[in-house]
């Protein structure tokens, strides 16, 4: 019910440990098929044992506290083994105890349980990330083989080698057409043909100015030829007059009284003057 046999607890194994903690009798095969089985496999992944009584009395308390060491100081190992061989209930007994398997479940270093033969059960096969069958076998479980990992890297370099080369092709490809474009094997040409289009530019530019200047100026003639035509000099100069009341052009003999003071502006002078009678037509 609280959760330490459930899947989603599991802590996943290191892909490449560095070092590997092992819980279990000094004397015995366990240890003996452990190390055999790892330095076999990878050589370069270090072992540290925590010697522990797997049965008897005292044997719960120094699985607990080498379970405990070892995450103390996550530092000295990436996974932890704990593992016994085969006998009967009563010898594997102490690791189906509660304090045992609740350390189990609390290390945050991932365990492996390699208790027993494959047929032997107990309950920290359960609490455990990972069960192995034999202490040999979670050493196989534990531990990447150095042949496999050296193939690995062998492949990922002649992979990586292969890309580089195409690569490396691929980018000499590119600069040969580069290095064949007009800009490289005849700049000048390239020079000239620029030099020969800024040049017709400037010729379609000054045509346009020109013709735009005469444009303007036929306007410009338009507009002083009827300025002038509407400039009241000029219709002084053919003999008319302007006749001015108090700085006010007269336009109708209705704006006159008679004897009143007038000044009539001429093409080349102006003249003061009384009004004497006022008509009325032509």
């Amino acid at each position: 019910a609280e959760g330490l046999f459930s899947a989603e607890n599991k802590k996943a194994l290191p892909l490449y440990p560095k070092s590997i903690g092992i819980i279990t009798s000094r004397t015995g095969a366990v240890l003996h098929d452990i190390f055999h089985v790892a330095s076999q496999r990878n050589p370069a992944v270090k072992l540290f044992l925590f010697p522990v009584l797997v049965q008897g009395d005292g044997s719960v308390e120094q699985i607990v506290s080498a379970i405990k060491y070892f995450n103390q100081h996550k530092e000295l190992c990436d996974v932890l083994i704990i593992g016994r061989g085969g006998g009967s209930m009563e010898d594997l007994w102490s690791f189906n105890d509660e304090q045992v398997v609740r350390a189990v479940f609390a290390s945050e270093i991932p365990i492996v349980s390699a208790v027993g033969h494959e047929t032997d059960c107990t309950l920290t096969d359960f609490a455990s990330d990972v069960r192995a069958s034999t202490p040999s076998h979670a050493a196989e479980i534990c531990v990447p083989a150095q042949k496999e990992l050296l193939q690995r890297l062998s492949f990922l370099e002649t992979s990586l080698n292969n890309m580089v080369k195409k690569n490396i092709t691929k980018y000499h490809e590119r600069l040969d057409r580069c290095l064949d474009s007009i800009v490289f094997t005849d700049a000048s040409h390239l020079l000239d043909n620029r030099y020969q289009q800024l040049d017709t530019l400037m010729t379609s530019l000054c045509n346009i100015t020109n013709k735009q200047l005469t444009v303007k100026k036929h306007i410009l003639d338009i507009l002083s030829e009827k300025l002038s035509v509407l400039d009241p000099k000029a219709a002084l100069k053919r003999g008319y007059s302007m006749i001015y009341n108090d700085e006010i052009i007269v336009n109708s003999i209705s704006q006159l009284n008679k004897d009143e003071q007038i000044r009539i502006i001429l093409s080349d002078g102006q003249i003061s003057a009384t009004v004497n009678d006022i008509m009325k037509g032509m």
